[in-house]
């Protein structure tokens, strides 16, 4: 059906004998008058809302013009940053307040594609609309047409969906993402969009498809590159009778679309422009419109005006999050493709926080969690306070906040005073690196407890990808990958993308510790394939270094290097200690193996450099050179590095170091 006007004859006559669903998505409210932004304009004026309170927190020192510009580098031109996944790091950081500003994306001005829809529906050849729009212009159209309907937004509406469109009579409008005037019922984030829609939407859409004519009108598709099947549309279109696809004119459908048409017999793709090509098809369809029916105006100054009104209410959203929370939604958003830079924002941002009236709050608390990661990361532990000491003082709050400059006072405040569930995992790791293992273990107990108790999903997850350091350094490699392989359908259903590829990465070293190396090379190119789509550079080291740990586990010294290499050269690059070490001990293990001694003695001396700030792995550098010690030869200065390892261990309360520094004692009696 290659011919435009044989495509809406077809439609017509097939609209006539099954009846007609229309599925319309963001392109239906984009023409004038309605000219509502583009996902692109929303993201652009959110961003810059937040960029201007930063330049306002630090008095001028982020220049709101040049976080833009680099934010939208790494959007358009890079590929990081998705939208939908910009979605999901701003909603982890202030929850349902985020969907708040999704009501910007409203309007009161019906336009062309909207009456088309609403004449049709008004000349009863409709039998549902289907739209992914939270704007509430479709309805406005039916209401100013008479047409009488039902809106399903949420899922106690879509359980009545397949129930209702069964029994026929009234007009079914179905928000599958929800709908503006009802911000819990939105969906926008990549997790919701991952977890797919609730199981009777789909059903009941699947049907719906598959029994009529199918018209779709300004919906590209890009929801289907995560999930082929979403919302039953394949599985239906495939049964139906009729499908008609309106495209761009002059341009490619995406990819997911164009296999969608693809692999429907009787799909067909329309190329057009809207409004006109769905005018053309009511038209065709026998529904009257009135030839002037909406106001004429010019069309540059109604979307200037539309992407003004835009920016002021998202400017008014921003205010009501308070700087706290900007910052820290900012932030999330920056460190989605640079931590380097997103601790420069807090960091700059820190002697503003510090003075706020509004704290303490749950923004304040969120904050000195977010602060606290980067010190742990970058090595600002506070390996030289006295533990108990400093914690009672934090619990008679005579500390001074002002003066924290380390992981182990922020952190432990948070968890005290801010009664913070993620800073108690974080904490467990700074304890371990403090060499305080006993400490460590009991907290990663302690939070992976109230995490289930408290049902929270976040903490939980954080818990275990978190936790899994905490059993690597203690040895407790067969208990940590039990977790971590309990975790695993936990997290497909919750539908986190980015942790379900750190999850990876986790399992691909545990399972390789475990030789079951088929499992473990599986998990990790799960992992990149998320990475490659997300651009997740940070998550890709961590599963170059799982692969790394997994060659040299396997006895490829050769390719561990290539992999250990480039993990080690990207936490370098970002400026991200902690987890650089572990890569760097198993660099100057693989390194040695491949012969290559002047990268191994550089490595372990990147190890060596860092064990005043991280007293906590003195035992696991020992022990590594001790290894490499007995693999050379060389047996007596193997046992002077054994009798170090085993100390560090002993003094530490890490039993892995001291059984294996006295297994290798052994192994050298042995010989």
């Amino acid at each position: 059906m290659a011919d435009p006007v044989a495509d809406l004859a077809a439609l017509a006559e097939q609209a006539k004998v099954h009846g007609l669903v229309v599925l319309a998505g963001a392109g239906v409210s984009m023409p004038a008058p309605s000219c509502l932004p583009g996902w692109t304009d929303f993201n652009d004026a959110v961003l810059h809302g937040l960029a201007e309170r930063a330049e306002q927190l630090t008095g001028g020192g982020l220049p709101s013009s040049e976080t833009m510009i680099g934010l939208r580098t790494l959007r358009d031109e890079i590929g990081a940053l998705p939208i939908d996944f910009q979605a999901q790091l701003m909603e982890e950081e202030c929850g349902p307040d985020y969907f708040r500003v999704l009501q910007s994306i409203d309007a009161d001005a019906t336009n062309r594609c909207h009456e088309a829809i609403a004449a049709l529906a008004g000349a009863g050849i409709v039998n549902a609309i289907v739209t992914t729009n939270f704007d509430r212009l479709i309805e406005r159209a039916l209401d100013a047409r008479g047409v009488t309907y039902r809106v399903f937004r949420r899922t106690s509406e879509f359980d009545e969906l397949e129930d209702a469109l069964a029994a026929g009579g009234t007009l079914a409008v179905v928000k599958v993402h929800g709908s503006a005037d009802l911000p819990d019922s939105m969906v926008d984030t990549l997790r919701q969009r991952v977890q797919g829609r609730p199981e009777s939407l789909v059903r009941a859409l699947e049907g719906l498809f598959a029994r009529h004519t199918v018209l779709i009108a300004g919906f590209s598709g890009a929801d289907l590159a995560y999930d082929k099947e979403y919302l039953g549309l394949r599985a239906g279109a495939a049964r139906s009778p009729c499908v008609v696809v309106v495209t761009r004119a002059g341009k490619n459908p995406l990819p997911a679309m164009a296999s969608l048409i693809a692999d429907c017999p009787n799909a067909a793709a329309l190329p057009g422009t809207l409004p006109d090509a769905l005018v053309s098809a009511a038209a065709a369809m026998g529904a009257s419109m009135p030839s002037s029916s909406l106001p004429a105006g010019d069309e540059d100054s109604i979307r200037a005006e539309r992407l003004s009104t835009l920016a002021a209410n998202v400017g008014a959203w921003v205010d009501t999050l308070g700087d706290l929370s900007a910052t820290n939604i900012l932030g999330a958003v920056i460190e989605g493709a640079s931590t380097r830079a997103a601790f420069v924002l807090l960091r700059k941002t820190r002697p503003r926080v510090l003075s706020a009236a509004s704290r303490p709050t749950d923004g304040y608390w969120r904050y000195e969690v977010n602060y606290g990661r980067h010190l742990l990361e970058r090595g600002y532990i506070g390996q030289d306070l006295p533990l108990a000491e400093t914690v009672e003082r934090i619990r008679q709050e005579s500390q001074d906040e002002a003066g924290f400059d380390d992981a182990f006072r922020i952190l432990t405040r948070a968890a005290l005073r801010g009664h913070r569930l993620d800073a108690m995992s974080l904490l467990a790791r700074v304890h371990a690196y403090r060499g305080e293992y006993s400490i460590a273990i009991e907290l990663v107990k302690r939070f992976r407890q109230a995490a289930v108790e408290e049902h929270h999903a976040l903490a939980m997850h954080e818990a275990f990808i978190s936790g899994a350091t905490v059993h690597a350094l203690t040895g407790n490699w067969s208990g940590g990958l039990e977790w971590l392989e309990a975790a695993y359908p936990r997290l497909i259903r919750f539908g986190d993308e980015p942790r379900r590829a750190r999850l990876c990465a986790q399992l691909g070293r545990f399972l390789a510790w475990a030789e079951r190396y088929d499992e473990a090379e599986q998990y990790l190119r799960e992992g990149e394939a998320i990475t490659a789509q997300l651009k997740l550079g940070l998550v890709q080291a961590e599963l170059n270094a799982a692969s790394g740990y997994l060659e040299l586990d396997r006895g490829n010294a050769v390719d561990a290097v290539g992999y250990l290499q480039r993990a080690a050269r990207t936490f370098s690059r970002a400026e991200l200690t902690s987890p650089l070490l572990s890569v760097l001990l198993d660099l100057s293990e693989a390194a040695f193996r491949a012969d290559r001694n002047d990268l191994s003695i550089e490595a372990l001396g990147g190890v060596e450099d860092q064990l005043d700030r991280y007293p906590g792995l003195a035992g696991h550098y020992h022990h590594r050179v001790a290894l490499m010690l007995i693999l050379a030869g060389k047996l007596a200065e193997a046992r002077t590095f054994l009798a170090k390892a085993r100390a560090a261990g002993e003094a530490m309360d890490n039993a892995w170091v001291v059984q294996s520094s006295e297994a290798l004692e052994a192994k050298i009696a042995g010989r």
